[in-house]
């Protein structure tokens, strides 16, 4: 099971792998922040689970834009195909694009650190991705 104080310490512990002084910051009582350069990594801890997320980039504005890239981030969703075990959405207001991930179950470091692997590997992508995106749709 995924506790709080076993999630500190596997930061703590990717914390020295990675060899960064200081990885992330504890939030509150159940979420951490991991700053990762222009990548910022959101960590919710229940009981059950860890959600972890982040944010892509923003939507395009240009109206004749947003129906093509919805449907290109609807496409990555299908399956997990281009996500992984993790989804994109959009935020609240509804102009930030978002991946997130639930990791359920058990949670051993092991996992804890493949999971953070693949979602961050996921993140890199989709940034560049939705860039590229919105300059191949400016052509």
């Amino acid at each position: 099971m995924a506790h709080e104080v076993d999630i500190e310490q596997y930061l703590e512990n990717l914390q020295t792998e990675v060899g960064v002084e200081k990885l992330f910051e504890k939030k509150e009582r159940n979420t951490f922040f991991l700053p990762f350069g222009q990548r910022n990594i959101l960590i919710f801890v229940s009981e059950n689970n860890l959600l972890l997320t982040a944010n892509l980039g923003l939507l395009p504005t240009e109206e004749e834009f947003i129906e093509p890239f919805c449907i290109h981030l609807l496409f990555a969703n299908y399956l997990g195909q281009g996500s992984g075990s993790s989804g994109i959405g959009l935020s609240p207001d509804k102009q930030t694009i978002t991946l997130t991930m639930d990791v359920r179950g058990d949670i051993d470091y092991r996992i804890f650190k493949e999971q953070m692997e693949e979602f961050v590997n996921y993140l890199d992508y989709w940034i560049n991705e939705i860039e590229q995106k919105k300059i191949r749709d400016l052509k």
